[in-house]
């Protein structure tokens, strides 16, 4: 009885509960994109853990905890081979992570800031060329892909 008192009082910081990085990759409602490898799910994932500890824990439930400690990272170097997919990656964790700050009801208020103020997300590369023609080109793909999938929603549902 006096969890489900506790439960309503407890903050909610989301608008919608977010999905995993396997959904958001390989389900048609988003990406629709064929599945990734196990250590490319694994840096997705890392690359885009953003949540607190505790929003983290009521998320995912019993493995929150652990899920915490093996994806927050402050820093992330790829070290992987030629075509390895360090780019495709990158824009996929890149665009999960917009997916994820979307999710929250105010992302500048859950980081302290003052609400509605702006998040920037960066993309760091050896020069302007390589950033337009290899992260830009592939984010911009991805980004084009959600948008159409919205509009055929939206034309399907009327």
């Amino acid at each position: 009885m006096f969890n489900d008192f506790f439960e309503v009082l407890k903050e909610n910081h989301f608008v919608e509960k977010p999905v995993d990085a396997k959904t958001f990759v390989e389900s048609p409602d988003y990406l629709g994109q064929p599945p990734l490898s196990e250590i490319q799910y694994d840096i997705v994932e890392a690359m885009s853990q953003i949540y607190r500890k505790e929003d983290v824990i009521d998320i995912r439930g019993d493995d929150g905890e652990a899920y915490y400690k093996k994806y927050t990272k402050n820093e992330i170097i790829l070290q992987l081979g030629k075509g390895s997919g360090k780019d495709f990656v990158s824009t996929v964790a890149c665009a999960y992570v917009v997916y994820k700050l979307l999710c929250l009801k105010d992302p500048a208020i859950y980081y302290g800031k003052p609400a509605g103020d702006a998040i920037d997300i960066i993309n760091v590369a050896v020069n302007a060329q390589q950033a337009k023609n290899v992260f830009f080109k592939g984010f911009k793909t991805i980004v084009l892909i959600i948008k159409t999938i919205q509009v055929l929603e939206k034309i399907f549902r009327s």
